[in-house]
């Protein structure tokens, strides 16, 4: 092998390492990504699509926002460094409708949408018990 087809390979495996999900693009002390996935409700219905956003609400609670999309039965998980999860720590959560059911979405409060007072919360931890991550919203009386 001559030294430009090795220095290519080498260039090629960096490549594809550093691509999401590849290699470990956690940066260093930021702990483990731990499983989140939900559900979103509106009224106890499931919400038909859309995209959950979290917003780090501490100081400890280390990496930037994490984002994750809603399938059509409501069903959730979140994405952060490639990885499926997120680092512990407490997060104030933001739903952006964008489902198929357009009548849905209009019942949809907007404070769920405004990163500085949407109510929903969420604590990131190990061994987090089922439902700890669903999200239920209220239909809006002010649309």
């Amino acid at each position: 092998m001559t030294r430009a087809m090795g220095i290519l390979l080498l260039t090629c495996i960096a490549g594809v390492l550093s691509l999401p999900g590849c290699g470990s693009n956690v940066p260093s002390g930021l702990g483990p990504i731990l499983p989140v996935e939900g559900k979103v409700t509106l009224d106890g219905q499931p919400l038909k699509g859309g995209n959950v956003t979290f917003h780090p609400l501490e100081q400890d609670t280390k990496g930037g926002v994490i984002m994750g999309v809603i399938d059509l039965e409501g069903n959730y998980s979140v994405v952060s460094y490639g990885k499926k999860g997120a680092p512990a720590g407490k997060y104030r959560v933001t739903i952006d409708t964008g489902g198929n059911d357009k009548d849905q979405d209009r019942l949809v409060d907007l404070v769920y949408a405004d990163k500085q007072n949407s109510p929903l919360t969420v604590t990131v931890q190990e061994n987090a018990p089922a439902g700890a991550y669903d999200l239920k919203l209220k239909i809006s009386n002010k649309r």
